[in-house]
């Protein structure tokens, strides 16, 4: 299971920008990659534009695209649900929604489907207990 302590959801919950830092770092990733792939791997690429249009959405629009943006990647979870990065998405998106137990639930599905989305985290206290 997944658990946060008292002051780790008090940090969460006071500090919205790390979320917003860490959309912004993956989108303009999502956006190197799709243009790295765009001329010899088209389904690939698709992909990763689909992926970084939630993203930008994510960092750098208000509050009422967050809604939108949950749409997008439950749409792409769907799709491909080993995609640890569309679940990370999703508790982005829930974080700043101040919905943290749905946050939880997909940080939760994100680190077991790609571990090293942990090290994004800014604080490595959240521990993860099988």
């Amino acid at each position: 299971m997944f658990f946060l302590s008292n002051l780790l959801r008090i940090f969460i919950a006071e500090n919205l920008n790390w979320r917003v830092h860490l959309a912004r770092r993956k989108y303009h990733e999502l956006v190197v990659l799709y243009k790295r792939k765009k001329s010899y791997e088209r389904n690939k690429a698709k992909i990763y534009y689909n992926l970084s249009k939630p993203f930008g959405k994510i960092a750098y629009r208000e509050k009422k695209q967050y809604l939108i943006a949950i749409k997008e990647l439950k749409s792409i979870v769907k799709l491909y649900p080993k995609f640890g990065i569309a679940h990370f998405g999703l508790a982005l998106s829930y974080g700043l929604l101040d919905m943290h137990e749905q946050e939880v639930l997909f940080y939760k599905n994100a680190f077991n489907i790609s571990p090293e989305l942990k090290n994004l985290l800014p604080m490595k206290q959240i521990k993860i207990i099988k």
